[in-house]
């Protein structure tokens, strides 16, 4: 898995950029939803030595969303 440490100036739009995303939403995502590394409340303010990891591939980030989704629902509906 790809990650870079954030530095003085970073923000997360131009690490999304730098690795092929055309924003910082699915990076913010991984890193918060999925992962719970990233524990800034705004995109635009990233600590200084924090480690953002890279999705693989915007696909491979969206099938683990839709699948995280997906296993909400099926819980949901078990404990109706």
């Amino acid at each position: 898995m790809k990650s870079t440490v954030t530095k003085s100036g970073d923000t997360l739009s131009g690490i999304a950029k730098a690795h092929g995303f055309p924003d910082w939403k699915p990076v913010w995502r991984y890193n918060t939803v999925v992962l719970g590394t990233l524990k800034a409340k705004d995109p635009n303010v990233l600590p200084v030595g924090q480690t953002i990891r890279i999705p693989r591939t915007r696909e491979r980030y969206l099938e683990v969303i839709a699948r995280l989704k997906g296993l909400k629902g099926e819980m949901a509906v078990q404990f109706q």
